[in-house]
């Protein structure tokens, strides 16, 4: 007897013994090969087995194997709960794990530290502050508050939660304190955007002699932008520490320094990893997109072979960086054959990949191919519907996008702040007063009347739509929310409806509440002064901006002073105007000019800036077409040819 019961004790610890190293090399298959043989051997009840094989799959990322087994686990105890417990938080199911956690309390058991523990990492992934805070309630009642594995767990949870000073209070308490309830604290300052803070405490931990690890350094890392000498110190001292060949580290720094600006500081140190994971490809990826290199990206890309040979396949957030690169250098055709290689791997359903590709035809230009893809993703969210709506307004089909809009609402999605902007701005675009003023209802309806951008875009709707009042109304209502931007829109509104007496006024008002004018103010009121025949007020207001304001005019500026003075036939003043222009003047500029001189049958003039607009853009028909009717009215029979 005594010898089976040492036969049977053997088999056990050996099955233990595999469990610990599947879960170890988290090493999914000889997890199932592990379980299988605990069967045949006749333990598949054995609970300390159970336990090991939920942890064995905790380990490998297979919850739902975790909780099958657990849930055939008989008499479990409090091991039992707190392994599944922890398999659930450390796989990201926050939630799940919360439930689990509520029933280990109504069932009366008796909650350690580790359980504790594992509860507080799920309140930290489910971002749940007030479970935490319950949390930390029990534990101090329990007496574990002051246990240094209880209260990392803490700091990290606040952290985690935004909540950086009760994260502070907790660390504050702790009367000895180890590298990781050091990292906790590091992590939550970096997560909640205070790394100058991290840098400093970082130095206080290396003063009180805590070594840091890989782990410290990607804590400080976190969020820190590269620019400066600090980046560099930080990545000095993980080469002196030993730290140069960690992936982890490695990947850590490609962000920082594509977060500062650093691209090549990034990509040296991306070339130098050893080990590329696919989060090394994506932290270059958004290196380059962070910084404009969108070539690059999509260069990158063609590199994808390297990855699939080091056995790493792109996911939904490296597909996302390279559409992102295509949609802003308008490279159509690197677009297609990323959205092949995306079909090629089953990521059309992905949300993001999908409103990447919808955003990525729109801005290529190719919204037949961007309503193809809307239709193929099976399960929309609002981001998509918005980048289809925003996409149909941008490109100045109103109608198109407020029909998406209304097949919106019938799926009974509701809209957001983003989506009515994108539906106000269609409105603008084709005039649609009623449905605009319908869109405002639901907007007010929404309780989103106050929020600054929405207010903009109401204002531009009634100032292109011709409604000053109501342009008005809304920005009275916005009093302490106004913005530059608002005091433009409603300028803007004013200068094109209203009269110059408004635009006068609106600019008096800014300068009363502080707002500094920039060079768009000064392009609505230039375009007022032009059409109201202001001409010596805009003039005024033309050298205003630079003495004054001490803002740079642009070519816009001085082509709106050209019409002003075209429009009262002072065309040597305004030839002299291009002339001396600080920059060259463009076709727009001689087009304007050309107009001025066919209204005051100026011929010679005319030809002259006709002669500037064909030598600018050869294929321009529009200064052909101009003279000809000039000469025709004239009874000049033809036009003189060139020169």
């Amino acid at each position: 007897m005594s010898g089976e019961r040492d036969a049977t004790a053997i088999a056990i610890s050996s099955h233990a013994s595999i469990l610990r190293d599947c879960a170890s090399a988290r090493d999914l298959t000889a997890a199932k090969q592990a379980q299988w043989e605990i069967a045949r051997d006749g333990f598949g009840g054995d609970r300390y087995l159970g336990n090991l094989l939920v942890q064995a799959y905790g380990k490998c990322g297979s919850v739902r194997d975790a909780r099958e087994v657990f849930d055939r686990i008989q008499r479990r105890n409090i091991f039992s709960w707190t392994i599944m417990l922890g398999a659930y938080a450390d796989n990201g199911h926050g939630r799940e794990a919360l439930g689990l956690f509520r029933e280990i309390q109504s069932r009366g058991m008796a909650i350690d530290n580790v359980t504790l523990v594992s509860a507080l990492k799920a309140c930290a992934v489910a971002g749940d502050l007030e479970e935490g805070r319950g949390i930390h309630a029990s534990a101090r009642s329990l007496g574990y508050e002051s246990e240094i594995i209880v209260a990392t767990a803490l700091v990290s949870m606040y952290g985690k939660c935004g909540h950086l000073e009760e994260a502070k209070a907790v660390f504050a308490t702790l009367v000895e304190r180890n590298r990781v309830s050091w990292n906790a604290m590091l992590a939550a300052y970096a997560q909640n955007g205070h790394c100058e803070e991290a840098v400093r405490l970082y130095r206080l931990m290396c003063f009180e002699g805590i070594k840091p690890d890989a782990t410290t350094f990607v804590s400080v890392l976190d969020g820190w932008k590269g620019e400066g000498e600090h980046g560099t110190r930080i990545h000095d001292q993980v080469l002196e520490s030993g730290f140069g060949s960690n992936t982890t580290l490695a990947n850590a720094l490609v962000s920082m320094y594509g977060s500062g600006g650093r691209v090549d500081d990034a990509r040296y140190v991306f070339d130098g990893i050893a080990e590329k994971t696919v989060v090394s490809w994506n932290a270059m990826l958004t290196a380059y997109a962070q910084n404009g290199r969108y070539g690059k990206a999509v260069d990158l890309f063609w590199k994808m072979d390297e990855m699939r040979r080091a056995l790493v396949e792109p996911n939904s957030v490296t597909f996302v960086n390279l559409l992102v690169a295509c949609a802003a250098t308008g490279f159509l055709e690197a677009g297609r054959k990323i959205h092949a290689e995306v079909a090629s791997l089953g990521l059309l359903s992905t949300l993001s990949v999908g409103g990447a590709l919808i955003n990525m035809y729109s801005e290529c230009g190719n919204l037949v191919l961007a309503k193809s893809v809307f239709d193929s993703v099976p399960h929309k969210n609002l981001v998509s519907w918005n980048v289809l709506i925003g996409s149909y307004a941008g490109d100045g089909d109103g109608k198109e996008a407020l029909g998406v809009h209304q097949k919106m609402e019938l799926e009974g999605l509701k809209p957001d702040k983003f989506t009515f902007i994108s539906v106000l701005h269609a409105c603008s675009a084709s005039e649609a007063l009623a449905e605009g003023k319908a869109i405002h209802a639901l907007i007010a309806a929404s309780g989103l009347e106050r929020d600054e951008a929405i207010g903009t875009a109401l204002i531009n709707l009634y100032g292109k739509c011709g409604s000053l009042e109501q342009a008005r109304n809304v920005f009275l209502d916005m009093k302490s929310r106004r913005n530059l931007v608002t005091w433009n829109s409603m300028l803007a509104a004013a200068c094109t409806k209203g009269g110059l007496e408004d635009c006068v006024e609106i600019i008096h008002m800014m300068g009363l509440e502080g707002i500094m004018p920039d060079e768009l103010t000064f392009l609505s009121v230039l375009f007022a002064c032009s059409h109201g025949g202001s001409i010596q007020q805009g003039l005024d207001l033309f050298l205003s901006a630079g003495v004054d304001y001490g803002i740079a005019t642009n070519t816009k500026h001085y082509v709106c002073v050209v019409d002003i003075l075209g429009r009262v036939g002072r065309l040597e003043e305004a030839q002299e105007v291009l002339n001396r222009m600080p920059f060259q003047a463009n076709d727009v500029a001689w087009m304007t000019l050309l107009g001025a001189c066919r209204i005051h049958r100026d011929f010679e003039q005319g030809r002259r800036a006709a002669d500037y607009v064909i030598e600018l853009d050869p294929q321009n028909a529009a200064p052909y077409a101009l003279l000809s009717t000039m000469f025709s009215v004239a009874g000049r029979g033809r036009m003189p040819a060139k020169g």
